[in-house]
């Protein structure tokens, strides 16, 4: 089950009904793109899930957005359609979440989605040491490199004790 969002619909939350969107044809990603709530306030779109709610950062949706349709289109034939990605100024909107969800679906289906997916912005050295890990095997096939990792600062190096994060 998610974890509760901080931002619940008893707070300031504008709901928008989305427009001009292509169905993307599985109906819980159409009932999920009508139940939106957009939080302006803590830039978030809040969507049902469950019992609950879960969220979904303005940033992060328009960044991941910008990089599958990135990934899709480097690929691309000539005879294949461009995959337009969100714009800068979308973030936020309901079109922008919509789009998200038209490109996560088509990308699922594409051969980039078979290669391992970092957040936008993941330095290349992180890269090289998770992909490095998740390849790592021993002679009986079994995985061989554990890792811990501490999220914090990485100008200061302080942790953020995240204790279940």
């Amino acid at each position: 089950m998610a974890r509760p969002c901080p931002a619940t619909p008893g707070q300031a939350i504008a709901h928008h009904q989305p427009y001009g969107t292509t169905p993307v044809g599985e109906s819980r990603f159409r009932r999920k793109q009508m139940d939106i709530k957009i939080n302006t306030e803590r830039r978030l779109y809040v969507i049902p899930c469950g019992n609950g709610y879960t969220c979904f950062g303005f940033d992060n949706c328009y960044r991941e957005a910008a990089a599958m349709a990135q990934m899709m289109n480097e690929g691309r034939k000539a005879d294949q359609p461009v995959i337009v990605a969100p714009t800068e100024d979308m973030k936020g909107t309901s079109e922008c979440y919509n789009r998200y969800l038209e490109i996560a679906a088509l990308f699922a289906k594409h051969p980039a989605a078979n290669k391992t997916w970092f957040t936008p912005g993941t330095p290349p050295k992180v890269r090289s040491i998770l992909e490095a890990a998740r390849k790592d095997r021993n002679s009986e096939g079994e995985r061989g490199t554990v890792l811990r990792f501490m999220f914090g600062d990485p100008v200061t190096g302080n942790d953020w004790c995240n204790e279940y994060d």
